[in-house]
């Protein structure tokens, strides 16, 4: 009984719904912002894990340097997550389909692939 009500819980308060990131709430005028490479590997996450319409039709601005040299390599010597999966057979994409804004003069270090 008690997993059941935090079940029920987690749906009506959103726990599986999307991240709160540094801020925002996805809109046009209020996007969700990337302030740190937390930010950036939490979207990795979220539509790579199949949570690709999870942010359809939302808006993400970046608003500082990601600087990822200092952040522990993968077993495939990566330093970051690319946002969004492509696969040669087309079937098992996960694309990112939202809206990005890198806000002009921001710039990744050793960048995501979005």
């Amino acid at each position: 009984m008690i997993g059941f009500i935090l079940f029920t819980l987690f749906f009506a308060t959103g726990a599986f719904a999307e991240s709160t990131f540094s801020g925002g709430d996805g809109s046009a005028n209020n996007p969700y912002l990337i302030a740190n490479t937390d930010d950036m590997d939490q979207l990795a996450a979220d539509v790579n894990a199949g949570g690709e319409n999870l942010y359809y039709g939302k808006h993400f601005r970046l608003t500082s340097n990601l600087d990822y040299t200092n952040v522990t390599k993968d077993e495939a010597g990566n330093n970051y997550t690319p946002v969004g999966l492509f696969y040669s057979d087309g079937i098992t994409n996960k694309p990112f389909r939202g809206f990005f804004d890198g806000y002009g003069q921001h710039h990744q270090r050793h960048p995501c692939v979005l």
